[in-house]
C-alpha cells in the first residue's frame, strides 16, 4: 500500500484493527478500530479521527467514537487508553447509564 508508516511488527500487532497477512500489512491508522471489532474489515474511506498517543483512527461518528475519548484539536483525540482511570467517570456518552435512554 502507499502508507508510509514505520512499525516494530510485534508493536502494530497490539492494535486491534491491524490485519497482517503473508504478503501484506494493513496499520490500524487505515480502518476504524470499533468498525473492525464489529467484524466489517473494510478499509476505512469516511471522515476518521486519530487518537494523538496511539496509531488507531475511529470514524468521526456517535456510533464508532470509543466512550470516554477526549477532543484535542482537529481531527485528533485522545482514547480512553490513555486517560487516568480517575477521568474516566464522566465519559462522552449519547445515552444515560441509569435508564439507558437516548439524549
Amino acid at each position: 500500500s502507499s502508507c508510509k508508516k514505520v512499525y516494530h511488527l510485534d508493536c502494530i500487532k497490539l492494535c486491534p484493527a491491524t490485519r497482517v497477512g503473508p504478503n501484506s500489512l494493513i496499520c490500524s491508522l487505515h480502518a476504524c478500530e470499533t468498525c473492525t471489532f464489529r467484524g466489517d474489515t473494510h478499509l476505512t474511506s469516511a471522515r476518521v479521527v486519530r487518537c494523538a498517543r496511539c496509531p488507531v483512527v475511529f470514524h468521526n461518528s456517535e456510533s464508532c467514537l470509543p466512550a470516554g475519548y477526549q477532543q484535542t484539536v482537529g481531527r485528533m483525540i485522545i482514547c480512553p487508553r490513555h486517560i487516568p482511570a480517575q477521568l474516566k467517570m464522566h465519559p462522552n456518552m449519547n445515552w444515560c447509564y441509569d435508564c439507558g435512554g437516548f439524549g
